[in-house]
């Protein structure tokens, strides 16, 4: 089974947060050339910084219709109705989970 890292970010989330605590542990992850990363959409940085790199193993999960942002190619997942059920739904999907709530 390929890698599922999911980032689940929190409602404090700030830059800092993503340099200081998720950025080391995603590029600890990006070795694998099969890993997956899923997130929300609920912070622009997070798909900006995939987008940046080039990686494109990514899948965005967003509320409603579509995304908030388009800032990357990436596979989108939707019509989601909160955050929260979006959190609960990408930790169910993945091997491994980057935030602060779990460890």
């Amino acid at each position: 089974m390929n890698p599922v890292i999911a980032l689940i970010t929190p409602s404090f989330f700030t830059p800092t947060l993503f340099t200081g605590m998720y950025l080391p542990q995603i590029l600890n992850h990006m070795d694998g050339p099969h890993t997956q990363f899923i997130f929300s959409d609920q912070f622009p940085i997070v798909a900006k910084f995939f987008h940046n790199r080039g990686y494109r193993n990514c899948v965005m999960y967003h509320l409603g219709d579509k995304p908030k942002h388009k800032l990357g190619n990436f596979c989108l997942r939707g019509t989601f109705t909160s955050y929260n059920e979006i959190d609960i739904m990408m930790k169910a999907e993945s091997t491994n989970v980057i935030s602060p709530y779990y460890d």
